[in-house]
């Protein structure tokens, strides 16, 4: 017999199994959380505007000590504040949504100083809008107490007295950046009949402020009903049209209002029947696209996409999402199914901004997850009672909408 005769054995009918398991162990295929988040994600319309589709992600724990909390930063509304209110769970401020066709960068209080250094930002929309301000307004007052920053702002303040400082665009003109304490300030901006608070670093040349518009047109409460409004999708609203010129970033976020089943729509003087809220706001956001691309404003403008409410969360009794869980990949798709019109708004956005240089960013598919974002039962201190409904609409500060701010950050300013 040759000796490659005598090596061969005849095949044991039981070793296919055992190899198939040792094959799993040794290789284990993705977890069912990984999995799902890539489907959930892949499937939907890219985000405008955009090579790296920020909006395709998943949430991963990020055990950082955040940049600031309910009790170090002024700038919350204490119906926002959840941890100033007596929420002690804060595990919602413990993720970071990684994109997973691209890597982004972290948002530090440095970063963003240096990304808004000479510049005034507007954010104006809904109620939802002023999470976002609040988020920016906390970051920047963090990099007060920054060490690092204090150092950046004291070298841009030696090179502009050098000669080599840069200026800051004022809408009407250009003003040299100014020497001073590294430190907040009170800030407003007038222009017309128009007026917003705000804060400033003047050591960085930053001012920022934010203005509230429910649907960033004019609208008015009708004189008939209480809760009836009309909007004229063809007029921008005076506060947009006075503020709009004298900023160089402005942020959008208004869709809430446009939900309103009790909503008329008017244009050209003229009630409009349509067929959806979705076929009115995309009219509106029409009209806004075009007067911001139309009108004087040289800056750079964003939309930012439908935030989602939680008012129907699997697992949970209808109108609550008191929860510190975020949704698995089945729950986040019953969610998604319930947020049909939700979805519908979506994709006007991107239809709308799609051939817009005006930037397009998603937070739709990342914020169905999360729940246990929203300030829920936390409204007032000690937690609101359990007759109360639960404001399943806004955010808890420090939580998903820093995601957004840096999901912003890398959209625009980077």
């Amino acid at each position: 017999m040759a000796p490659s005769e005598r090596t061969l054995r005849p095949f044991h009918p039981l070793c296919l199994p055992c190899c198939l398991i040792l094959a799993a162990l040794l290789f284990p295929l993705p977890g069912p959380s990984v999995v799902a988040h890539s489907r959930l994600h892949t499937t939907h319309i890219p985000a405008a505007n955009s090579t790296c589709n920020i909006a395709a992600g998943m949430w991963q724990r990020a055990w950082r000590t955040p940049y600031y909390t309910g009790l170090t930063c002024p700038y919350i509304r204490s119906s926002q504040n959840c941890q100033k209110q007596g929420r002690t769970d804060l595990s919602y401020q413990k993720y970071r949504w990684v994109p997973f066709t691209c890597t982004t960068s972290r948002l530090t209080p440095l970063r963003l100083l240096r990304a808004l250094r000479n510049k005034l930002v507007l954010v104006l929309g809904d109620s939802v809008s002023k999470n976002l301000a609040a988020s920016i307004a906390c970051v920047l007052h963090a990099a007060a107490s920054d060490p690092s920053a204090a150092a950046d702002s004291a070298a841009a303040e030696s090179a502009a007295a050098s000669g080599a400082g840069s200026t800051a665009g004022t809408g009407t003109g250009t003003a040299a950046v100014t020497t001073s304490a590294f430190a907040v300030q009170p800030f407003t901006i007038r222009r017309g009949s128009s007026a917003a608070e705000g804060i400033q670093l003047p050591s960085h040349g930053i001012r920022f402020a934010s203005v509230f518009s429910k649907w960033l047109l004019a609208g008015r409460q009708m004189p008939t009903r209480k809760l009836q409004y009309r909007i004229d999708l063809d007029k921008i609203d005076q506060q947009v049209v006075d503020l709009l010129p004298l900023a160089d970033i402005v942020v959008f976020q208004a869709t809430n209002w446009w939900f309103w089943k009790e909503n008329r729509w008017y244009q050209s003087g003229q009630e409009l029947v349509t067929s959806s809220n979705a076929d009115a706001y995309a009219i509106g956001l029409t009209t806004l696209r075009n007067f911001v691309t139309s009108s004087n404003f040289a800056g750079k403008a964003v939309v930012m996409g439908v935030s989602p409410s939680h008012y129907r969360v699997p697992g949970l009794a209808k109108g609550s999402c008191s929860t510190n869980q975020k949704l698995d990949w089945n729950q986040t798709k019953k969610v998604m199914r319930i947020q049909k019109v939700a979805e519908a708004f979506r994709e006007v956005q991107i239809k709308v901004l799609s051939d817009s240089p005006i930037r397009y960013v998603d937070v739709l598919p990342m914020s169905s997850w999360r729940p246990d974002g929203h300030v829920a039962r936390w409204t007032t201190p000690g937690g609101a009672p359990p007759n109360e409904k639960d404001d399943c609409l806004h955010w808890c500060e420090g939580g998903v909408t820093d995601a957004w701010l840096e999901m912003l950050y890398n959209t625009l300013l980077t």
